[in-house]
């Protein structure tokens, strides 16, 4: 059995950097847009981008990726150089779970990693690449607890009338609502919903 502190984590890790050529694209045309990171390697990442101004960032999202798809009606995939903290990311041992963007210098990893241990190592890695990171949300694997994110984005969305039969608000607005992607609105919503659900049924 592993010893008490030994047991894999997850953490929301916050890094700083100004070298993503798709944001700081965004950023410099003044467009608006969701940007998260569906595939992270040393060389290079594929992000998805969501926005309404599809006209102006198709046209130069397809002159800046190296591979650009059109992935539906407000959504593209560009592939392009990973950015320092991508790359960082990518070589060290972390699994990462989900990315968001905060403005164009600052991005949150969702990661899990064997120990805490081996969080506290990666945060001294990051911190001599001059990634300046800081954990802003750690927990347990096993921690069947509501983080404060989690009990938040839920309360918005049952008060905002998303659990209803006629949704008062829909989950693309919800995500806009916290400057998330769908996909990471989803992701906390869905395990939320778990815990609660696990919680009632083991107290019947």
């Amino acid at each position: 059995m592993s010893r008490s502190g030994d047991s894999s984590v997850q953490a929301e890790i916050e890094l700083k950097r100004n070298d993503c050529s798709i944001t700081n694209l965004l950023k410099q045309l003044n467009l608006k847009a969701a940007v998260s990171r569906l595939k992270i390697a040393s060389e290079l990442t594929l992000h998805r981008v969501e926005s309404d101004d599809q006209v102006p960032i198709v046209t130069e999202l397809r002159k800046a990726s190296i591979k650009f798809t059109q992935a539906g009606n407000n959504t593209i995939w560009a592939e392009s150089r990973s950015c320092s903290a991508c790359r960082a990311m990518a070589l060290s041992e972390a699994a990462i779970l989900s990315t968001r963007s905060i403005g164009t210098d600052t991005i949150v990893y969702r990661i899990v990693v064997p120990s805490k241990r081996s969080l506290y190592h990666l945060k001294g890695e990051l911190e001599k690449a001059g990634l300046e990171p800081r954990v802003i949300e750690f927990f347990d694997n096993e921690d069947e607890e509501l983080t404060k994110r989690e009990m938040d984005i839920i309360k918005s969305a049952f008060s905002l009338g998303y659990y209803d039969i006629d949704r008062g608000i829909s989950m693309t607005e919800l995500a806009q609502k916290f400057g998330i992607s769908t996909s990471s609105i989803s992701d906390v919503l869905r395990r939320g919903t778990k815990k609660i659900i696990k919680a009632f049924l083991e107290n019947k």
